[in-house]
């Protein structure tokens, strides 16, 4: 990660700290969104009796049903909109 860091920004000190910090963020994100992608096949399976297996409906499905990480990927979603029309 700090080596990402480090070809991202050019000519800036990037604190190897950062480095720790921003991989755990990003664990933390990836296992939030399995955690609800988890409860959506859960449910999906419950209904239809199929087999286990998280799938993008899934994912999508859990994003649409948790208020936090919806609201985040709506934030990044316009942010990214707004650099690319800007």
């Amino acid at each position: 990660m700090l080596t990402i860091l480090k070809q991202s920004f050019p000519g800036a000190t990037v604190n190897p700290v950062t480095a720790v910090y921003l991989n755990a963020v990003i664990e933390y994100l990836v296992a939030d969104l399995l955690e609800v992608a988890m409860r959506a096949a859960v449910e999906r399976t419950r209904e239809k009796n199929a087999s286990f297996r998280i799938t993008l409906v899934d994912v999508l499905n859990g994003i649409e049903k948790d208020h936090e990480v919806k609201s985040l990927t709506e934030t990044v979603l316009q942010r990214d909109q707004l650099m690319t029309v800007g």
